[in-house]
């Protein structure tokens, strides 16, 4: 018996959601995730049907799981499987959030299918307690399921078939971009390829929003708001949006509850508004909702403080899988009293780090780093913090307490030239003006000292010389980091190119190295500094053959570098 048919007999409304996840499921496996996630919904139902649960079955689908457990309904295993269609469902409707890619969703997809078959039996033993358990087969979706789609969305053109397929040419396109490209040949073809796919995506979602298809609405407005169509619509998106949650649609009320948050162009900000749309959300189980919400109802924002309600929605969303609401439970845990709380703390900050969560990952490097991790060596801090360093919102940060971590482990050559480039990247990211650049400001000056006295040690390697001497070069004299690394590294390079010679007897007289460096100074005409605005000097002439070297090694320069 397939699937597909079971499902249907079931129930109709459950037979056409498990079949629409079926047709995808290899196509848009994301898609499929949520509609499985839906399905979970009239499992429930059917799973209640005759019992005293039937009654009191409303709420999110977390509840409904919960009532059927407390009630002895449901076994623990069918409690896990449905708990795997909700889970996977949330991830399925925000992948960007969980960090997912095709791989991952496609065996997520794979999962959550072996747990609705386990259920669809369960839903048949409840309807049909005398007859034989059926034994499966799998409707599998075929080029001619997605040929179909193609022709109800543009022939037909009906809502649902152009929210599916808009939806599957989007998915496509942030998948082939993914890809490498060998040439800009391939890249340009590329492109257009790519525009085309989202120039008809949005065509089906914006006439399937016309004909108020309450999941289009929300997506073409998406778009909008991303500047699809300029400046001008992008109003017209978060129009679209209100629309779509007014309707009811979680992913929209999440997305309205942030511009009342933030406040957008046509919503002025409103904690109180915020926290409503939050609360609407929050109650279909949207974790980044419920993340949201615990930390409004933790702070007091928008309406009364309760930190009951705030562990509740923060360890809902952590239990979902939301990296968000996993950090967020550690921050809880830890501070609380007890070794046990911490221990269950630091569980939760793995997972949200183990997902890339740019927060829980420094947070876990940090911990490790100072020694507050006794199960984790120091040194397994560095992966971390490196991988830190590719999210803006704790890359400088991430910077100093790497450079931090390298005194800690101890300076070798290596670790001593990354930490005095990790130190200037930082100073100038915070354009030298925060504490945390006061503190790269600090740190520098031993450590710089330290690079220039040993710049001998990289004479044997010219390209480890010229790096030693790059970063030597983005500090005055006194080991305090300049603001215009690019600018200095530009005309170290023009130098270089014109005097070849130079690094090497720089290395050679070390005490010479600072002489050199100060003859690079930026040309008052042709140069203005990003981050001071201020002009440097005319940069040093080439000198006459009898004219002392520009290395100050106190020879001429035409027995010198000149030679």
């Amino acid at each position: 018996m397939l699937d597909t048919d079971l499902a249907r007999l079931i129930s109709p409304l459950l037979g056409q959601h498990f079949g629409e996840a079926r047709d995808c499921i290899s196509m848009f496996p994301s898609h499929a995730l949520a509609k499985l996630r839906t399905c979970a919904h009239y499992m429930c139902a059917c799973l209640a049907e005759d019992t005293p649960a039937q009654r009191p079955l409303t709420g999110s689908l977390d509840r409904k799981i919960y009532l059927l457990l407390q009630n002895g309904i449901i076994t623990a295993e069918t409690e896990n499987h449905l708990q795997i269609l909700r889970i996977n469902g949330n991830k399925g409707v925000h992948p960007e959030q969980f960090n997912l890619e095709w791989p991952q969703l496609t065996e997520l997809a794979t999962q959550s299918l072996d747990a609705a078959h386990a259920l669809l039996l369960e839903c048949h033993k409840k309807q049909f307690p005398e007859a034989d358990a059926p034994t499966l087969d799998d409707a599998a979706d075929t080029p001619a399921n997605l040929k179909e789609l193609i022709f109800q969305a543009t022939i037909e053109r009906r809502p649902d078939a152009q929210h599916l397929a808009g939806k599957i040419l989007l998915s496509r396109m942030d998948t082939a971009r993914d890809g490498t490209v060998d040439n800009w040949t391939q890249y340009f073809e590329n492109q257009a390829v790519w525009n085309s796919y989202r120039e008809q995506a949005a065509l089906w979602l914006k006439q399937a929003a016309a004909e108020s298809h309450i999941p289009s609405m929300y997506e073409y407005g998406l778009m909008l708001i991303a500047g699809h169509e300029g400046d001008a619509k992008i109003g017209t998106g978060e129009i679209y949006i209100h629309q779509a949650a007014g309707q009811g649609h979680a992913d929209a009320n999440n997305v309205l509850a942030n511009f009342y948050l933030h406040g957008s162009r046509s919503f002025e900000r409103d904690l109180r508004e915020a926290r409503k749309y939050f609360e609407i959300a929050a109650a279909e189980d949207h974790p980044s909702a419920l993340a949201q919400l615990g930390a409004l109802y933790e702070k007091g924002l928008g309406g009364p403080a309760d930190s009951a309600a705030a562990f509740e929605c923060t360890r809902k969303s952590a239990e979902a899988g939301f990296p968000q609401g996993q950090y967020n439970l550690f921050i809880y845990l830890w501070n609380q009293a007890g070794g046990q709380e911490r221990a269950a703390a630091l569980g939760w900050l793995e997972k949200s780090a183990a997902q890339s969560f740019p927060q829980a990952m420094l947070m876990l490097a940090h911990l490790t780093a100072t020694g507050q991790l006794p199960q984790h060596a120091v040194e397994t801090a560095e992966p971390w913090y490196e991988r830190c360093l590719g999210f803006e919102q704790t890359a400088n940060i991430a910077c100093l307490e790497l450079a931090q971590l390298y005194q800690t482990l101890g300076l070798d050559t290596p670790r001593l030239l990354r930490a005095v480039l990790l130190l200037q990247q930082c100073y100038e990211k915070e354009n030298g003006e925060t504490a945390l650049a006061l503190e790269c400001r600090e740190m520098a000056p031993p450590l710089v000292a330290r690079l220039r006295d040993s710049i001998a040690e990289f004479a044997h390697d010219n390209d480890l010389l010229l790096s030693a001497i790059r970063a030597s070069n983005r500090f005055d004299p006194h080991g305090h980091p300049y603001l215009n690394s690019a600018d200095r590294d530009r005309l170290l390079a023009n130098k270089v190119k014109e005097f070849p010679e130079l690094p090497t007897r720089a290395a050679r007289h070390r005490k010479q190295l600072q002489d050199f460096l100060s003859g690079i100074k930026l040309p008052a005409r042709s140069f203005k500094s990003r981050n001071q605005g201020t002009r440097g000097e005319l940069a040093p002439r080439k000198p006459g053959r009898n004219e002392k070297c520009l290395c100050n090694s106190g020879m001429k320069f035409k027995n010198c570098c000149g030679r």
